[in-house]
């Protein structure tokens, strides 16, 4: 970063050891920009992390599992998720401990549609 400003500037490293009141607020004002910025994000980042999952109704989720018609198994599902390809964010990844702990999971086999699940 100082480099930066001193090159900007055209000093020497010895010029600027030598200091100048200018150039000295200058390094202080973008230090103060680059503390607050990192603050702002630091903030920013630390609410993302604490925001609650926005994920649809349970009856919700499990219609649009099933009308995907991609999966047969609960190890199908961790495969693509774990490919990272096309993931609906208003589905949780993990879809058993999501509705599970809001006591509504009923079973792989009803999340996908299949076995006994599957539409005749």
């Amino acid at each position: 970063f100082s480099t930066q400003r001193i090159e900007k500037h055209g000093m020497t490293g010895a010029m600027a050891k030598e200091g100048s009141s200018e150039f000295d607020k200058e390094i202080a004002e973008d230090l103060a920009i680059q503390v607050m910025r990192k603050k702002l994000h630091d903030k920013w980042f630390q609410g993302r992390l604490k925001a609650k999952s926005i994920h649809l109704p349970f009856k919700e989720a499990v219609k649009w599992a099933r009308a995907m018609g991609r999966w047969d198994s609960e190890e199908e599902w961790w495969e693509w998720i774990e490919m990272g390809e096309g993931k609906n964010p208003y589905i949780p990844s993990n879809p058993e401990k999501y509705y599970g702990e809001r006591g509504q999971w009923r079973g792989w086999d009803y999340w996908l549609g299949v076995n006994k699940y599957a539409p005749k």
